[in-house]
């Protein structure tokens, strides 16, 4: 475990100045550009975070960095089936035809990056981070239920 996390926080490390020229280079859309942004930067930082924690035997504090780490790559899959699902959601025929901008079908190029992948990349985010956020900082320090 030991040395698999080193290496794991080491490449997602090396690697976050080319997510970060992914997203500048992404011009489909502004707003998904702005949502990603922080990404690279939350990786690298609960990345050497959670190793220096563990090297300091800060474990509930490492546990909670690596969640958050994990949560930075978590997000661009979450982000993509969101889309999915809201491509799915908006073609049902009585939302279709009640939807203010009309068909989701109809919509491509910068249209659909803006509606959907702006909607999406923020779902995602209240997703993907509201659980780890909890997963790793509020449920730890949650009262224990008692037992009967």
């Amino acid at each position: 475990h030991r040395w698999t996390g080193r290496a794991l926080i080491l490449v997602a490390v090396g690697a976050s100045p080319g997510f970060f020229s992914l997203i500048l280079n992404f011009r489909a859309s502004k707003i998904v550009q702005y949502a990603e942004f922080p990404i690279p930067f939350m990786i690298v930082y609960f990345g050497l975070n959670g190793w220096r924690q563990v090297r300091n035997k800060e474990i509930q504090a490492h546990r909670a960095s690596m969640i958050m780490f994990s949560g930075c790559f978590f997000y661009f899959a979450v982000q993509r089936l969101v889309m999915v699902a809201m491509t799915a959601f908006h073609t049902i025929p009585l939302i279709e035809e009640h939807f203010p901008l009309g068909p989701v079908t109809k919509l491509s190029g910068q249209e659909y990056w803006e509606f959907l992948g702006g909607v999406g990349a923020w779902i995602a985010h209240i997703i993907v981070f509201g659980v780890c956020t909890y997963n790793a900082y509020i449920a730890p320090h949650a009262p224990k239920p008692k037992a009967a």
